[in-house]
């Protein structure tokens, strides 16, 4: 299998894995995505730009790139962009269209002091196995990680938030980011120990319902 061909698609489950070969369509991914119940999905993004791809909204900015080399107006980007101690100040402003990144980011090492650069990133999905949507750490300046609109992260490991010193993580972040996604908080000034479990998802469902069986069945078997 190496495409979908589906341009829309509202209320449906999926989960994708296994399938090498299989492509999405940015306008694909926007479909898919438009669904509340899509718990995995691993391929890539097509490299052939379909004709629905406007320049203007989405920037496909390869595997690895830093803001310096970012376009400005960019609303999708496609890829994985990394902040670190080289990302001039100046550039900031280069994400502030940005609402949703098909790819990673990893903010590490940087003089930010919080998101307000993201104010309008709204969900980050990540299609890679065994990556990660947001990477956030060691991060020295870093007080508060909030971000106003965002609604969801979707990858394979949890959003990863450590080591970042002056960090001290409220209740609501915690319950932001453990809503929107499975995350791990380690090693912060402050970090999520009431909410340091994973929050279960969707593709978690068939585990729990395995749970909730096998203590029916238990309480059956000694309560006979």
């Amino acid at each position: 299998m190496e495409v979908v061909g589906w341009k829309m698609v509202e209320t449906v489950t999926i989960h994708i894995t296994r399938n090498k070969n299989l492509c999405f369509t940015v306008p694909e991914l926007d479909g898919l995505l438009t669904s509340r119940f899509v718990s995995t999905i691993e391929g890539t993004v097509c490299e052939e730009i379909s004709i629905d791809e406007t320049v203007e909204d989405v920037c496909r900015i390869g595997k690895s790139a830093y803001l310096e080399s970012l376009s400005g107006g960019c609303r999708t980007l496609v890829g994985n962009l990394i902040l670190d101690q080289n990302a001039p100040s100046q550039d900031l402003w280069k994400l502030y269209n940005v609402t949703r990144i098909y790819g990673c980011l990893h903010i590490s090492n940087t003089s930010l002091q919080n998101f307000a650069p993201l104010w309008k990133l709204v969900d980050i999905y990540t299609l890679e196995a065994n990556n990660s949507a947001l990477i956030v750490d060691s991060n020295p300046r870093l007080k508060s990680i909030y971000l106003n609109k965002i609604d969801r992260f979707i990858s394979y490991l949890p959003v990863r938030v450590s080591e970042n010193p002056s960090l001290r993580l409220s209740g609501e972040d915690c319950d932001l980011y453990q809503t929107s996604a499975r995350s791990e908080f380690l090693k912060n000034n402050v970090d999520c120990t009431g909410h340091q479990k994973s929050a279960i998802m969707c593709g978690d469902i068939h585990w729990l319902a395995t749970l909730v069986s096998v203590v029916l069945q238990s309480v059956m078997t000694y309560g006979m």
